[in-house]
């Protein structure tokens, strides 16, 4: 993925903060420091069902400036008309790729995180950035930061269009099946499982301030196991993802923030115990300084 996405790999560059941050209810900040597993939501079921699609209305613009800068689109340099033509088709078709997500933060007390996933009261628990991408390696997953810039985010899907193009291309050179339907449709659908891949980093600049990285397992690559969960409304699959290389290893936590809403000496003093029992100092809780409470 590195050698057709330069754009974004410029952008990461060697960019590699301390600690990255997870924020979670009660129940789930248990559930993290008993089980040693985080787990991984199927991201067609977050709370904003069209996160995902962001990724595809960019193509869709890009695809639509590209018929609208020529009256003969097949004069138009950089693009092949006919690659781009089935493209088009192929994205018109239902895709449904299952693609687990972790979401983590740089801002370990934001009160836009507090509200969306802890409204009721939560933890935000701070891991290591590097045991955090060791351990998405070894779940062959990837962990990488979030792109806001509406300009940069349009580079990187051109880039992954001129991947794919150049390939169509040059294949259709070697074989001799220029402007076949079986070559365009199979290099289209390789560039749709591509652009599913580095969809859940490619967000809506209004959520900049989050600073989010994801560790990204797809089951276009893999095959987990898949478990479901029940929220108030629907059922949710998931994925279980271990924090920890050995039953010995203990979870890898530098710090925990209390919630606005759990900063109570009763919740405090839970936290306090199960620092203890994690081998951490106490030094590592904090008290959340977000002036927020759940109505």
């Amino acid at each position: 993925m590195r050698r057709h996405l330069p754009t974004y790999y410029k952008v990461i560059g060697n960019k590699k903060p301390a600690t990255l941050f997870h924020y979670t209810t009660p129940i789930g900040l248990l559930g993290i420091s008993t089980s040693k597993n985080i787990w991984g939501t199927d991201i067609r079921y977050f709370n904003d069902p069209k996160e995902f699609q962001h990724a595809l209305d960019v193509t869709h613009l890009i695809i639509e400036d590209f018929y609208k800068l020529s009256d003969d689109p097949k004069e138009l340099e950089g693009l092949d008309y006919d690659f781009i033509e089935h493209l088009r088709i192929n994205l018109g078709r239902k895709w449904n790729p299952e693609v687990y997500v972790v979401s983590f933060t740089e801002e370990g007390d934001l009160l836009s995180q507090w509200r969306g996933y802890c409204p009721k009261g939560g933890f935000s628990i701070g891991f290591d950035f590097d045991h955090l991408s060791r351990i998405a390696e070894i779940h062959d997953s990837d962990l990488l930061p979030c792109v806001y810039d509406p300009k940069i985010k349009k580079k990187i899907v051109q880039e992954l269009l001129a991947f794919h193009n150049k390939k169509y291309v040059e294949a259709g050179d070697r074989t001799k099946q220029y402007n076949s339907d079986q070559l365009a449709h199979t290099i289209t659908n390789e560039f749709i499982i591509s652009l599913y891949a580095i969809a859940p980093m490619v967000k809506h600049e209004s959520f900049k301030e989050e600073k989010e990285w994801r560790i990204v397992s797809s089951k276009l690559r893999i095959q987990p196991e898949i478990k479901f969960r029940a929220s108030e409304s629907k059922i949710i699959p998931y994925i279980e993802i271990s924090l920890c290389q050995n039953d010995e290893e203990e979870v890898n936590i530098k710090s925990i923030y209390c919630g606005p809403d759990s900063n109570d000496q009763l919740s405090k003093n839970a936290v306090m115990q199960l620092l203890r029992k994690n081998r951490l100092p106490e030094h590592a809780f904090k008290l959340s300084k977000t002036p927020y409470r759940s109505v």
